[in-house]
């Protein structure tokens, strides 16, 4: 019985270091921070899931909503447009669904 649980532990573990990896992922829980009051750990994910994949529109615009919220720093809510603008390039039709 313990060497199954520590065997499923082990398991688990590799799966959320292999999930941490991908920005969809990312972006999701950083979505799911922000709806939870969580803001500076959702700024991190989406800038996370960019690191990943420089032309994922969706977290370029989700990180751009939350400077624009207020919820970084003042420079970073200078960046927002810029955020929402490189958004609308790799992916015209997202800002129009939103």
């Amino acid at each position: 019985m313990v060497l199954t649980v520590t065997v499923a532990a082990a398991v688990i573990v590799r799966a959320e270091v292999k999930l941490q990896h991908d920005a969809v992922v990312l972006n999701s829980k950083g979505v799911s921070l922000a709806e939870t009051g969580r803001h500076q750990e959702a700024i991190e994910a989406f800038k996370l899931a960019l690191h990943i994949d420089p032309e994922f529109a969706s977290a370029y615009y989700n990180l751009g909503c939350e400077y624009i919220s207020g919820q970084g720093n003042r420079r970073k809510r200078g960046q927002s447009g810029q955020k929402l603008i490189s958004a609308s390039i790799i992916q015209p039709i997202l800002l129009c669904h939103r």
